[in-house]
């Protein structure tokens, strides 16, 4: 250990005023020298025995907490010979969250929130609840036509079609490439659309694996009708999906009687619908991301299609949306929006009022977008 140097120079000794001469002077400061020294030896002692003691008890770790957040690290290391016994811990991010649907309310009787890319449950209520769909129906029905004809092939509205409710301006015998009657029904909610669709589709019976296309010669089961046939294949599809609370009894969604509705389902089992549509077959909604669209039949007939989804035009990133409205089914609605870096957000709601519908999935997608936000920032 380095001790102090100490000048005396003439000047110390000329102000020496006590009359001690230099070389008692001398000896006082070597005194004085010699004292601070072992004051720092003593010192030293004490803080390498502290040091030391704190050592052996603590195995030679620390733990470091960082103020003002959870993170914690346990850090160790070779200390005077002793070896290093814990691998260091590097400290885990810590983000704590608001839930930001926990004061939200809504019309809806059920709804259901889900983040595809994670699997997350944002937001559910009544989630399994089964409850009339509407006009939500005819999303399956969409999904078991696309996976049942070549979407190039030629559909024939029939006026059975026409005599069903609602007027969408199809006319009998007018001719539709699949594919455009396929998004001019989903646009529009089409009735007429979705019963010429099924028709056709049913005379095609299929048997599935995943999807197996069948050919025009596979026989139809004598005892039902192609319509029959193709709520069936709804039906088998839906299960194959894993919705358990869902049946379908028609291809619209209309209620058959004032205490029947034509389709059931939950918030839950839509969501996997469109889960099912949107990672397998992506373009069928396509359509339904439009406000309006205007769709010219093989006949050369000139119809414009206008979204049944009011808000379709408000909506950030749609990916799909369908709408569903009758009375016993009251306001349904389901949309599919990407919330930014390949995020795909379900929204469903089901059991709101006409408008209602509409004000329940801009609540529900806004806590969506600032949730899934909370991990990007």
């Amino acid at each position: 250990m380095n001790l102090p140097i100490i000048d005396l120079n003439k000047k110390d000794i000329q102000n020496n005023e006590s009359g001690v001469s230099e070389a008692a002077l001398f000896d006082r400061f070597s005194v004085v020298s010699n004292t601070n020294a072992f004051v720092l030896l003593g010192l030293f002692t004490i803080i390498f025995g502290l040091t030391l003691f704190f050592i052996q008890n603590t195995d030679g770790r620390v733990l470091v907490k960082e103020e003002g957040s959870k993170n914690t690290a346990l850090l160790s290391g070779t200390f005077y010979g002793l070896e290093e016994k814990q691998q260091e811990e590097l400290p885990v991010k810590v983000v704590i969250y608001k839930d930001l649907f926990e004061n939200i309310k809504i019309e809806a009787k059920a709804a259901y929130v889900f983040d595809i890319n994670t699997g997350s449950v944002l937001y559910e209520k009544n989630k399994n609840v089964q409850r009339p769909i509407a006009s939500l129906a005819k999303v399956m029905t969409a999904l078991v036509v696309s996976e049942t004809i070549d979407e190039r092939g030629l559909v024939t509205v029939r006026s059975e079609d026409i005599a069903l409710e609602g007027n969408s301006g199809l006319r009998a015998g007018e001719n539709w490439r699949l594919k455009d009657l396929l998004d001019f029904t989903l646009m529009t909610s089409s009735n007429d659309g979705a019963s010429a669709l099924a028709s056709i589709a049913g005379t095609f019976p299929f048997l599935r694996d995943s999807v197996t296309t069948a050919t025009s010669d596979t026989a139809l089961p004598e005892d039902m009708s192609s319509k029959e046939f193709f709520i069936k294949s709804m039906n088998d599809h839906a299960r194959s999906l894993g919705m358990e609370n869902t049946i379908f009894y028609n291809e619209t969604g209309l209620d058959i009687t004032d205490l029947r509705s034509g389709a059931y389902s939950s918030a839950h089992d839509l969501a996997l619908l469109f889960e099912y549509i949107i990672k397998n077959e992506p373009t069928l909604l396509e359509a339904t991301r439009k406000g309006s669209a205007e769709m010219t039949s093989t006949n050369g007939i000139l119809h414009v299609a206008r979204n049944t989804n009011q808000g379709v035009e408000f909506t950030s990133g749609l990916l799909a949306s369908k709408t569903g409205y009758t009375d016993l089914a009251g306001g349904n609605l389901g949309v599919v929006f990407d919330s930014g870096l390949g995020t795909p957000i379900i929204v469903v709601v089901l059991g709101s009022s006409v408008e209602g519908r509409f004000r329940d999935a801009e609540i529900l997608s806004e806590a969506a977008l600032n949730t899934v936000g909370q991990d990007i920032f």
